[in-house]
């Protein structure tokens, strides 16, 4: 049974890889410097400002 992990970018939605802990270098970098949105540019990110008020 496989299971699907989160990016560890907190406001990513990303599911990662086996083996990896972000989707992407960009959610990598971020953990240096973070954002409040994620910047991944994939399908399950666009258009998410990544906090719900």
């Amino acid at each position: 049974m496989t299971t699907t992990k989160k990016c560890e970018h907190p406001a990513c939605k990303c599911t990662v890889a086996p083996g990896k802990n972000h989707c992407s270098d960009t959610c990598e970098d971020a953990k240096k410097t973070p954002e409040l949105t994620c910047q991944c540019k994939h399908p399950e990110c666009i258009g998410d400002i990544g906090l719900k008020m």
